[in-house]
């Protein structure tokens, strides 16, 4: 649904699940890992937690609350811990409902019935799972672990057109922000 038209009941019920979900394990874990001076936390923020769509305000803000706790993590942490975000495009095989009621993209409002769902084209085919659990674990057993780890070519496209329009805004704002001093 859109923005507009979410209710706070299962706003809460996204947020309780993947990002309070995520904060409880995350703030239990912790002073072991501290403890023992070492740790992994892997959070699947999805490319939702950098882009966005339409009609996802519930899903694409917990992730984006998500991929904001993930990062203060791993500042906060990296004496003792491991942190990474996982950055998943579209995978077939992930979806845990039906597509007819993974997205609902009515609207009782005329404003919306038209609107597309992504800001940027992009002609999607779901992702091979399989190819990316393996690279997962791959990542997870070496060393270092990248901040993010991008996967699927949608989620590299999205995120990085993402990273254009924020370097776009970020000129504007470093011109403006000149005139503050």
């Amino acid at each position: 649904v859109t923005a507009e038209e979410e209710n706070l009941e299962h706003m809460k019920k996204v947020m309780d699940t993947n990002f309070f979900g995520a904060f409880n394990l995350i703030n239990l874990l912790l002073p072991y890992f501290r403890a023992n001076r070492n740790g992994t936390i892997i959070n699947n923020t999805s490319m939702s937690g950098i882009s966005f769509r339409a009609y996802g305000s519930a899903y694409v803000s917990s992730k984006h609350a998500l991929e904001g706790l993930t990062s203060v993590v791993w500042h906060e942490t990296r004496e003792f811990c491991r942190v990474m975000a996982v950055e998943l495009g579209w995978f077939q095989e992930t979806n845990i409902v039906s597509s007819s009621d993974l997205i609902d993209i009515a609207s009782k409002y005329d404003e919306y019935k038209n609107l597309e769902m992504f800001n940027y084209k992009y002609d999607y085919k779901s992702n091979n799972l399989k190819k990316a659990v393996v690279y997962i674990i791959n990542e997870v057993e070496k060393e270092d672990l990248p901040r993010r780890l991008i996967l699927g070519a949608d989620a590299v496209f999205k995120i990085s057109k993402e990273i254009e329009e924020l370097k776009h805004d970020s000129k504007i704002g470093q011109k403006k922000s000149e005139d503050l001093s």
